[in-house]
């Protein structure tokens, strides 16, 4: 039986999201409201994994929605774990469990 894959195969795919105690669902909903946004946004966000069978997604410690601003460092080490697999010198893992870094 063929391996399970997404949209986009076994191309390598990284989901950077930001992290929920500090979303800016809480600026503008009262508490309740802002936990059921949260819990959408992390099941979408879940759901992106889907799109390739080699795929992973990391949760960004201390960020708000703009991950590249307050967590370049993610950025740069998620961009490279890619260039590294279309360069051969590197293959990229995925990870079915979400991280938290």
């Amino acid at each position: 039986m063929p391996a399970k894959t997404g949209p986009f195969g076994d191309m390598p795919l990284v989901i950077l999201s930001h992290d929920p105690q500090v979303g800016a669902f809480r600026r503008f909903f009262p508490p309740a409201k802002a936990a059921k946004a949260e819990d959408t946004w992390a099941k979408m966000q879940e759901e992106l994994r889907g799109l390739s069978s080699r795929s992973k997604r990391i949760v960004a410690k201390g960020s708000d929605r703009y991950v590249q601003i307050y967590r370049p460092e993610l950025v740069v080490a998620a961009v490279q774990e890619v260039v590294n697999d279309a360069r051969g010198s590197m293959r990229f893992e995925a990870d079915p469990e979400t991280e938290y870094k």
